[in-house]
């Protein structure tokens, strides 16, 4: 890709959720290696295939991020009433002690399902929206984890 464009893909790495649904070691980089030639470079991230489950990965995109003319980047946040998928890009945020960019979260609060298969039907994990107590608990935890990290932008 040419321009000033920055390709992060936050959702190619490894998930328990999605092994259930798909098969054991499943990402979407997968799905994207499946697509024909002229498709896939549409999807093909600037830093190759990565793995964001993995340390150095997630501090390498980050850099990245940071060197960008990008303000902040969105980092999309998986819950589902009560169970966070995707979540190693926050943890590492939260527990590292090296500079992050700026960031802001978006809950991307809407069930998965396999319509980029053209199977849109065919449910992953449902989102319920849950007002269970615990459920409302650790999410509001979470998010003001985030908030309150000094990259954190609103």
């Amino acid at each position: 890709m040419n321009g000033p464009y920055l390709t992060f893909f936050p959702q190619f790495c490894p998930e328990p959720i999605n092994d259930a649904a798909w098969y054991p070691g499943f990402n979407d980089w997968d799905l994207v290696k499946r697509l024909p030639a002229q498709m896939r470079d549409r999807f093909r991230a600037q830093a190759g295939y990565y793995d964001l489950s993995v340390t150095k990965d997630i501090a390498a995109q980050l850099r990245s991020v940071a060197n960008s003319p990008w303000p902040a980047m969105a980092l999309y946040q998986y819950f589902f009433d009560g169970r966070f998928a995707l979540q190693e890009v926050e943890k590492f945020i939260l527990a590292t002690e090296v500079p992050v960019p700026p960031f802001f979260t978006i809950w991307a609060n809407e069930s998965w399902s396999r319509r980029w298969i053209g199977k849109p039907r065919e449910i992953i994990i449902k989102q319920c929206h849950s007002l269970d107590d615990r459920t409302v608990g650790a999410h509001v935890e979470r998010q003001c984890a985030l908030f309150t990290h000094p990259s954190y932008r609103r």
